[in-house]
This record gives structure tokens, C-alpha cells and sequence, in this order.
């Protein structure tokens, strides 16, 4: 779309723009910082040790026993605020490679103790059975963080959190180990340190809290206390660790290959038709805060399968993303208003009506570079049939600005020999106070089958307090 053309969207749409530049004059300084909360008054300092502890579950290691312990946790609901009804303990440690953590969740009658016998990964664990969960703000900057959870049973659950909301869209190697005791349950953690992304050098503090959930009572307890109301994966509330001096960390370097071999036969007929096909997976680390994955002759036979649902409405579902290729940072790649616009949808990379496209390689790079959010993604299909090879690419980036406000932008492409589409434009989300803010975004279509540049934008302004709030959009 050229220059000339653009110009007199913006002279039809002047209001947005006016009210953009109104609300920023008005913000001042307060658009771009928050004020600290409680949580920053809760500190801990991880003992750093030469020999690691053995991840089974049983707490015995002498190492946990020179660790200090966590043990002042605090009632989310249903009393906030209020004393836990169980006590709970938690003591860190890390070495070069990996962080540590013991966990004791005692129970005065562990017979009542939720444990369901499911065991495999990111069941949902929460709607179910007790749990405990990890969750680490590497960059300190209450805006993405890690979290990890555990059932009494073993069932584990990984996931990364943006901008305060938890993305179930994960999937590494680390370690957890569980126990059932005469007085509660165990957890024994071991994450690495190399499928973490954080700062080297220095002795920066992590913001970090830790949650445990009593089902028989809807009990939710935290480390550092969250307001009634307010989600866990706010970060600005958390704590803090300190004591890690990271200077090195081993680069994280994954491949998963692949082989296939078949024959088909056809009835009535001698002939046998082999065949073979073979591809790779990798995933790199370019520094310690990007991260880079590779597909060549993509095969997503091993992907869990969709659970099967019934769509009623008119409006198609949309089905979560579960392939690895696409999985660290995909929150990064969310544009606009949440759950108001859909730019882009990596589900559809790989589909074509409805059938499957092979996907003849990609490449993608996520993380961030300084002050920036960065995201790269593209993407080759075969030709099949009468659908010809198309490029799939997507260019993000978001421009963090102060404790929680962002400004970004996002630029979309799809080009085949026949076709073209591109879809462009910017978002941003501007914090005025604690609880006021400001969202927008404009759309901009270009499509070589259309003579008109289809548009979207929108912007709200939210005032929302933990008892009422107020929207205008």
C-alpha cells in the first residue's frame, strides 16, 4: 500500500489519532512507570552450591537443610489476606546449570489430599487436583515471566506469562519429582538455567513468587500476596530473589530428527509404490534472550490431538496452537486488544480448506533485544495439487516503555505466485495509573484481489478497581 492511499485513511479516522495524542499529553509521566507494591518487600536470597541435590522428592539433602526456608504465605482466597489453613515451605538453591527448589506442602489430613491419577504434562491440573507453582520474572520487569506446576501425583504443567496473562503454549526438558507423606506431600524441582532467558553479568534480581492451591478448600496461597481480584501472573506484586550471579551459562542447543518409511499397495495390482521422507526440529540459543528454532521438512505426526468439540455457532473455533515449532513466546505474536482481533493465527500455517499443506521449512527468532520485543517468523509450503508454494511470514515488535506500558507493531504476508496479502499496522497499551489504562490499534489490509484497503481499529479506555470498573470503548 503506498503512501499516497494512506494518507486519507488517516484523514477520515482523525479522531483516533486525536484521541491517542490526547490521552499521552494528559498521561505524562505517569503513562510510563507504576508505583511499587507490597510485593517488592518480600526478598530471598538463593544459596549457590557446588553439588546438586538429588531430584527424587525426599527433602533429606544436606543442601536443604543450610537453604533458608519460605514459609510466610498468605490467603488469596477465599479469605485474602487471611492465614493459610496448611503450612507450607519452600527453600531455592542453584548451581551453574540449573535452579532448585524444595518443596513441603504439609496437611493436617493428607486422606483428603486432591491427587487424580493423571500423570502426563500440561493436564489441567488446576481444575482438578492440589498443586504448587514456581513463577520467575527473569528480566525483572513485571512484564513476562516463567512458571512451572506440580500435582501431588507428578502431573507437571510449564507456560510463560505476558503482560500479567498465563499462556499455556510451552514445552521443555526439566524435572520435577513428588512424594505423598504421612503429613502432606514433597515436590522436588530442577530447571535449567539454559531454557530460561534472562541477563548475564552482574548480580541482577529476579522477581519471583510461588502459589500453592488446597482444592478440597479452594484455597489459593502465595508468597508474595496478591489483592483479591487480581490475577498471580501480575508480576509487579511479586517478590524478589537475589544472590544469583550468573555469568555463563551452557548455550541450549535442540534437535529432534525424524525418519518415515512406508509402502503402499494397491488392490487388483503387483506394483509396490516406498516411500521416505526425513526432517528436523532444532531449537538455539542466538544469547541469552533470543531464541532461535529451525524446521526442515516439518512433520507434525507427534503433536497431541485437539479435543474434540461441537461449534454451535456461527464463528469458527479456534483451537489451540500445540505444535513446538511455534510455542515459546507465540504470546509475543498476540496484536491488538486481547480477544478482539485475530491478525494472526499460526494454526492456519500448514492448512489450506481445511486439508493439510506439507510445510517445507521455517525459521523464527523471538525474544528480546534490549527495551524491544522481537518477533520473526517464516515459513515455506509445498505446492499440492492446485494450491502452489506460498511464503507465510510475520514480522512483531513491541517497544516496552516504563513498568507496563508497551507500543508496538506487527506486519503480516502471504505470497504465493497467484496471490498476495499483507495485513500491517500498530497497537499500543499505555498505563495512566494503577488502575487506569488505555489501549488501541489500526489494521490495515492490502490484497492484490482487492481493489479497497479493508481497515479495523479500535481503542478503550479502562478504569478497573478490584470491586467495579468502568470501560469505554
Amino acid at each position: 500500500m503506498d503512501v499516497v492511499r494512506f494518507f486519507p485513511l488517516l484523514e477520515r479516522h482523525t479522531w483516533l489519532g486525536c484521541t491517542v495524542l490526547l490521552l499521552l499529553l494528559a498521561s505524562g509521566p505517569l503513562a510510563f512507570g507504576q508505583a511499587n507494591h507490597d510485593g517488592d518487600e518480600r526478598r530471598y536470597k538463593v544459596l549457590y552450591v557446588e553439588a546438586p541435590p538429588v531430584v527424587d522428592g525426599d527433602l533429606s539433602d544436606p543442601i536443604w537443610q543450610n537453604a533458608a526456608v519460605i514459609s510466610d504465605f498468605t490467603q488469596q482466597l477465599p479469605v485474602a489476606g487471611g492465614p493459610p489453613s496448611q503450612k507450607t515451605e519452600l527453600r531455592l538453591a542453584y548451581d551453574r546449570d540449573a535452579i532448585y527448589a524444595a518443596v513441603y506442602c504439609y496437611d493436617s489430613d493428607p486422606s483428603t489430599i486432591q491427587k487424580s491419577l493423571s500423570t502426563y504434562r500440561d493436564d489441567e491440573l488446576w481444575r482438578k487436583d492440589d498443586a504448587f507453582q514456581l513463577m520467575f520474572d527473569t528480566y525483572h520487569d513485571h512484564r513476562r515471566a516463567f512458571a512451572f506446576s506440580v500435582t501431588p501425583r507428578g502431573t507437571r504443567q510449564d507456560g510463560q506469562i505476558d503482560q500479567g496473562v498465563w499462556f499455556n503454549v510451552w514445552d521443555e526438558v526439566w524435572e520435577v519429582r513428588t512424594r505423598l507423606k504421612d503429613d502432606g506431600w514433597t515436590a522436588e524441582y530442577r530447571i535449567p538455567l539454559r531454557i530460561l532467558r534472562f541477563p548475564l553479568g552482574g548480580d541482577p534480581p529476579w522477581g519471583f513468587n510461588a502459589e500453592r492451591l488446597i482444592k478440597r478448600t479452594n484455597e489459593r496461597i502465595q508468597w508474595a500476596p496478591i489483592p483479591s481480584g487480581v490475577g498471580v501472573g501480575r508480576a509487579e506484586y511479586w517478590g524478589h530473589l537475589e544472590g544469583l550471579s550468573i555469568v555463563e551459562r551452557q548455550r541450549n542447543i535442540q534437535t529432534i530428527p525424524y525418519v518415515t518409511a512406508g509402502v503402499r499397495r494397491e488392490r487388483g495390482r503387483d506394483a509396490e509404490y516406498p516411500s521416505i521422507e526425513a526432517g528436523v526440529d532444532a531449537k538455539t540459543t542466538l544469547t541469552p534472550t533470543l531464541a532461535m528454532d529451525l524446521t526442515y521438512n516439518t512433520n507434525f505426526a507427534q503433536v497431541e490431538a485437539d479435543d474434540r468439540q461441537v461449534n454451535l455457532t456461527r464463528f469458527p473455533l479456534f483451537f489451540p496452537e500445540k505444535r513446538e515449532f511455534f510455542l515459546e513466546n507465540a504470546q509475543l505474536f498476540e496484536f491488538g486488544i486481547l480477544q478482539e482481533l485475530q491478525l494472526f493465527f499460526s494454526r492456519r500455517i500448514g492448512l489450506e480448506g481445511g486439508r493439510p499443506i506439507p510445510l517445507l521449512g521455517g525459521a523464527r527468532l523471538t525474544g528480546r533485544a534490549g527495551p524491544f520485543d522481537v518477533g520473526l517468523l517464516t515459513t515455506q509450503t509445498e505446492s499440492q495439487g492446485e494450491n502452489p508454494s506460498s511464503n507465510l511470514s510475520t514480522a512483531r515488535v513491541r517497544w516496552n516503555v516504563g513498568r507496563r506500558s508497551r507500543i508496538g507493531g506487527i506486519v503480516t504476508s502471504v505470497s504465493s505466485g497467484a496471490s498476495g496479502n499483507r495485513a500491517f499496522g500498530p497497537d499500543m497499551l499505555l498505563w495512566l495509573g494503577r488502575y487506569l489504562s488505555v489501549e488501541s490499534f489500526l489494521a490495515v489490509i492490502d490484497d492484490r484481489k482487492l481493489k479497497s484497503h479493508p481497515t479495523a481499529f479500535s481503542s478503550a479506555l479502562a478504569y478497573n478497581q478490584d470491586r467495579w470498573g468502568v470501560d469505554l470503548r
